[in-house]
């Protein structure tokens, strides 16, 4: 075999999805998180983005785990932690602290709004026990909009458009 065909056989290798957890958004897009890990035994990287609190549950697939909480942070390192508003929230769902894990979606150089659509859309989408599930269209409608200005139109409201204030 010469180097021409080593390289051929190489490059046509099917390349491997990396581990981790994805959830389907209400569009139907798929958001791809890191591989689970027990909540607090890895250092989260200093980057924003969303994380997810997760807990094992064989009726979950293709991968056991189950939402308990999306949240967005502009640092991981500062918001999925111990001190946490709801983390005594997060172990009661979970059945104890040990049975918590975590995984982290980066959005590098994201904006505040970019990440608070996201988790809106995730929050509705699968409502988890632990997020608050009471924000509406408007509320997701209002996030898109302040993640992407250029498509605003000052008088339309969503929401009223479609005649109810919640779906």
């Amino acid at each position: 075999m010469n180097l021409s065909d080593y390289l051929q056989l190489a490059s046509s290798a099917p390349v491997p999805d990396p581990p981790g957890v994805s959830f389907n958004g209400q569009n139907g897009s798929v958001f791809k998180f890191s591989e689970p890990s027990r909540f607090g035994s890895v250092p989260p990287l200093p980057a924003s983005g969303l994380y997810v609190i997760l807990v094992r549950d064989a009726g979950w697939s293709p991968r056991p785990f189950r939402p308990l909480y999306f949240g967005k942070s502009a640092g991981f390192d500062t918001r999925p932690t111990y001190s946490h508003e709801n983390y005594e929230t997060w172990c009661r769902a979970a059945g104890g602290a040990t049975n918590l894990f975590v995984s982290y979606r980066a959005m590098w150089c994201s904006t505040d709004a970019e990440r608070q659509a996201l988790e809106t859309n995730l929050i509705n989408y699968y409502k988890p026990e632990c997020n608050k599930t009471s924000l509406t269209m408007n509320s997701l409608y209002k996030a898109l909009l302040r993640a992407n200005p250029k498509s605003s139109s000052p008088a339309f409201d969503f929401p009223t458009f479609m005649g109810s204030k919640r779906f």
